[in-house]
């Protein structure tokens, strides 16, 4: 469960503990033989270092056998999917505009889909029908911790009126409220989003 990802200085690595979170910043030769499960090339090229017990702590070698890492598996899954079942977050995509163009946004396949796409709004009947969802929710025992708005750039000055329109009917049954923008036109939402509480904004550039 290693994700690795060469840097662009040619001669580093960045390796990713999928299941632990663990991230570190390796030269390419080890990156490679880990990759290739190349343990022992490892113990014998980085004796010095102790990297084998270091790369052993940080998750990126298991000693676990298939059947082992395969129940445990197993048991992460039932329970993130058992808390999930609970706990449930609302993300509000209001639009898929956006005044940037980032080479690297993962939605610059629909954002070149031109205005069919980018036009589309969020209305008061789709907020409305989202909320009698979340009462649906409340009915069987979920939870509803927090409403997300996001885009495309939710904080284009043209999503204003629907913005407020989910803010008041969030804060009406006080549920938090949090925010993905690129900030561009987070002054012109500075007196809005103080009003309502907005629990945190994420800047993405």
């Amino acid at each position: 469960y290693n994700l690795y990802f060469p840097l662009s200085n040619g001669e580093e690595t960045l390796i990713i503990q999928g299941i632990i979170g663990s991230f570190d910043v390796v030269d390419n030769q080890l990156a490679r033989l880990l990759k290739e499960q190349q343990f022992a090339s490892i113990q014998q090229h980085f004796a010095k270092q102790n990297i084998f017990n270091k790369l052993l702590q940080r998750g990126y070698i298991t000693t676990k056998t298939k059947e082992e890492e395969s129940t445990f598996l197993k048991t992460l899954c039932k329970k993130l999917l058992t808390k999930s079942q609970k706990n449930i977050h609302i993300t509000f995509v209001l639009t898929y505009n956006c005044n940037f163009r980032c080479e690297y946004c993962c939605e610059r396949y629909v954002q070149n889909k031109g205005n069919i796409v980018l036009k589309k709004q969020f209305t008061p009947e789709m907020v409305d029908a989202v909320f009698a969802q979340i009462e649906k929710f409340h009915a069987n025992g979920q939870t509803v911790n927090g409403i997300t708005l996001f885009g495309g750039e939710p904080l284009l000055p043209q999503n204003e009126t629907i913005i407020r329109y989910i803010c008041e009917k969030s804060i009406e049954r006080e549920i938090p409220i949090y925010c993905v923008s690129n900030g561009f036109y987070l002054k012109h939402y500075v007196p809005l989003l103080k009003k309502y509480g907005v629990r945190k904004i994420q800047i993405t550039l």
